[in-house]
């Protein structure tokens, strides 16, 4: 059973603002959080009389986080960030083949951002799930609030609150948001979790899609920040702010609540003889349950014999298997879903273990007892009921501790004292005699 340890995230800032401050907050306070930041304080067009050298606290290093150790990440976020000239354009493939390899990528909104970034006809608009069409103006300073159906509130990222009905009041009242990219198309197979209606059009703002193996989200504004602060300030909490993010993460790196299939047994570990309970959840793209679904579930033995049953969901879109293993050892489920002409699956491992002959009977070895007792000197007694151990004495070894130190300083041994200024002016006079200065 592998178990993630800690999430690598790399975070790359257009320029300090309160957006990114609560967000990498955020970051910097999760425990599952490995957090490497880079925040862009100038650019090369500000009008300053001190030199790039100066100003800069270290040269981005382009090379060695898009080429040396891109894949050491586990998800990358460019927020309010444009790309030129901090990274080369070739750079931007790596990126595509570090997100199609199963990497996470997550853009965030703002002036510098999308179109504005200049991320159009390149390697990072194939990532994105969305396509950046050319509008003017591309961002539009307008307050709004997010708006969502109904059905889409069972996705992972959107889960503020377990309830249905208490996560979508909690949505209702966030408080109003600044600014959207406009210009933003969804792309085929993507999910729209929330938008800014205008008019009759639905602006897209925050979309979520796969590409190849991997995960990518867009969220076209960079006002989320209203969200801690205006919502502390009206007397609530920032949770939901944190909550938000936090499911963000989860979901871009594939956390395993935020799977499609959902494969679970009751016991991590069973005694021969019990029952063992297979529990799975099958659930459609856009997270609501798939009832009905036939399943195949692939039982592979400890022997290394399977054997596939068919069974299908219920109404929630889970279902269940019983049996009983038939010896001990290590066992693999296995849960294959069909849709078309694409097959999901889900796997996990249990063990079987029976009890050994030490535990049924704990019996004393006497001869080995005795032999031990002969060899130290001690004594072999069984002890009972009656066995009264105030007789026995012991006696203490001889304890060594250190009640007095003396520190003797160099200074006070007048010969060291005078070694050390010789030297000192044997060199003065080797110098001297060298023509040194």
């Amino acid at each position: 059973k592998i178990i993630r340890d800690r999430t690598r995230v790399l975070h790359l800032n257009g320029r300090p603002s309160w957006d990114s401050r609560f967000l990498r907050e955020v970051l910097a306070n999760n425990p599952k959080v490995d957090l490497l930041s880079f925040f862009i304080l100038r650019t090369l067009g500000d009008d300053v009389v001190s030199p790039t050298s100066e100003l800069s606290l270290i040269p981005f290093p382009t090379n060695l986080l898009f080429s040396d150790y891109l894949n050491s990440f586990d998800l990358i976020i460019f927020q309010n960030f444009r790309y030129d000239p901090f990274i080369d354009r070739r750079y931007l493939s790596n990126i595509k083949n570090f997100v199609e390899a199963g990497g996470a990528f997550l853009m965030i909104g703002g002036d510098l951002s999308f179109q504005q970034g200049g991320y159009e006809r390149t390697p990072i608009e194939e990532v994105l799930p969305v396509r950046l069409q050319k509008r003017s103006p591309s961002f539009m300073d307008v307050e709004f609030k997010l708006e969502m159906e109904k059905q889409i509130l069972h996705h992972p990222i959107l889960r503020l609150e377990k309830d249905d009905d208490m996560n979508r009041e909690i949505w209702q009242g966030l408080p109003a948001m600044n600014g959207v990219n406009a210009g933003l198309v969804p792309e085929s197979g993507a999910h729209v979790l929330a938008g800014y209606r205008k008019d009759s059009s639905m602006i897209p703002v925050l979309v979520a899609g796969s590409m190849g193996k991997g995960r990518a989200v867009a969220l076209a504004t960079d006002s989320s920040w209203n969200w801690n602060f205006r919502r502390v300030g009206e007397g609530g909490s920032g949770r939901y702010y944190q909550k938000f993010w936090n499911n963000i993460i989860a979901w871009l790196t594939g956390d395993t609540e935020t799977q499609l299939i959902q494969l679970e047994t009751d016991k991590e570990r069973y005694q021969e003889g019990d029952g063992a309970l297979i529990k799975f959840k099958v659930l459609k793209d856009d997270y609501n349950p798939d009832p009905g679904r036939n399943v195949t579930l692939i039982l592979q033995s400890a022997a290394g014999e399977s054997r596939e049953i068919p069974l299908q969901t219920d109404k929630n879109g889970e279902g269940s298997y019983e049996f009983i293993p038939a010896q001990e050892g290590f066992y693999k489920a296995r849960v294959r879903v069909e849709r078309g002409k694409e097959k999901t699956c889900r796997e996990l491992s249990f063990g079987v273990f029976s009890e050994t002959a030490e535990f049924d009977k704990p019996l004393v070895k006497d001869s080995l007892l005795k032999k031990i007792a002969e060899v130290t000197g001690g004594q072999y007694q069984v002890l009972n009921a009656g066995t009264d151990l105030n007789g026995y004495l012991f006696e203490n070894p001889e304890v060594f501790e250190k009640t007095k130190t003396r520190v003797i300083s160099l200074w006070d041994n007048w010969w060291a004292y005078g070694f050390i200024v010789g030297l000192l002016f044997i060199d003065w006079w080797v110098r001297r005699r060298s023509g040194l200065s």
